[in-house]
């Protein structure tokens, strides 16, 4: 560009730099043309103006598809003390998720030593959040996946029980196969009890559940919560994904679970979370496992003391009634 036409537009944008601030844009009519995009790269304010609004947002995303790489190294440049800023800019994020998927893989590692203080942040941020699932997809080199699951260990448990944050967990849970995640699986079934007492958390276990084909993860899940079942038991959000466990993995593995109601029906009634999982679980085993239910009845009903202590509240009477439904002819008759 020739200086007299770089003299012209640096005027020309003194000029309108009243408009921009104004969130106008500029030259947003005109056709995206090599001396704009020259003098675009190298003038931050310029950028910054832009990304502070929707068509200016557009702008600079429609020049990323013109762009070439020495003058994305020179964009990159430009913007790197503002790169956190812009990830969480409600405008700025769409540049950025485009931004990062031209960026050569060094470039990209550039991009992770930059974010590395301000990670979590951004990730739970309602914008950045889009831009950390935009930066899962770019991975390419197993070096930036060392990266991003460095950033990723510190913060995996926010993460999970973050409104924002969980759309990232859900990402590499449903993205990835099962075998390329290893650090998330370690770490959900390691630490399922404090993940699953949370919507988000659960949300999150309740995708890893159905996607589950590793037989020792498996284990190691259902262990844990057999560890914790006494607390587990008494959270709805918990208790959501105990349900779908045992509707995927089979009741004959959660046999602890069986053992733990007969033992402790009436207490368990007594708490409208465990007593809603009580009334779930008898339904299901009506539907799926009807052997095992009227085995379960014949303990409860010979039980007398049991039965006086269910009907004396108000959550056991109704399970009784309900149970009652499910009984065979033989123990409605020997109830009554």
């Amino acid at each position: 560009m020739s200086s007299k036409e770089n003299n012209f537009i640096l005027k020309k944008n003194i000029t309108e730099k009243k408009s921009i601030s104004n969130h106008n844009n500029f030259e947003i009519k005109n056709k995206i043309n090599k001396d704009q995009l020259e003098y675009i790269i190298y003038n931050i304010e310029i950028i910054l103006a832009l990304l502070d609004n929707y068509k200016g947002s557009m702008y600079l995303q429609n020049m990323l598809t013109i762009i070439n790489k020495k003058e994305i190294s020179i964009l990159l440049k430009t913007i790197n003390n503002h790169i956190c800023n812009l990830m969480c800019s409600e405008f700025g994020n769409y540049f950025m998720q485009k931004l990062l998927k031209l960026l050569n893989a060094q470039q990209r590692l550039h991009i992770y030593q930059i974010i590395d203080n301000n990670f979590l942040n951004i990730a739970i941020n309602k914008n950045g959040t889009h831009v950390i699932q935009a930066l899962i997809e770019t991975i390419q080199t197993p070096l930036e996946q060392f990266c991003f699951d460095k950033l990723l260990s510190k913060n995996m448990l926010l993460l999970f029980n973050n409104e924002n944050g969980y759309h990232i967990m859900m990402k590499l849970i449903l993205d990835k196969p099962e075998n390329e995640r290893n650090n998330v699986n370690i770490f959900i079934v390691g630490n399922l009890e404090k993940i699953i007492i949370n919507s988000y958390g659960a949300y999150c276990v309740n995708k890893f559940i159905l996607t589950n084909s590793n037989i020792n993860l498996r284990i190691l899940l259902i262990k844990n919560i057999q560890m914790n079942l006494k607390n587990l038991i008494f959270n709805k959000n918990s208790c959501s994904v105990i349900m779908l466990a045992i509707k995927n993995f089979g009741i004959n593995n959660f046999e602890f679970i069986i053992h733990e109601i007969k033992n402790n029906l009436s207490f368990l009634c007594l708490h409208p979370v465990s007593y809603s999982f009580v009334g779930k679980l008898f339904n299901y085993l009506k539907n799926s496992e009807y052997y095992k239910l009227t085995s379960i009845l014949w303990e409860i009903y010979k039980n007398e003391n049991l039965l006086k202590a269910l009907i004396s509240n108000n959550h056991g009477n109704k399970l009784l009634k309900k149970l009652m439904e499910y009984s065979t002819n033989t123990q409605k008759k020997y109830i009554k």
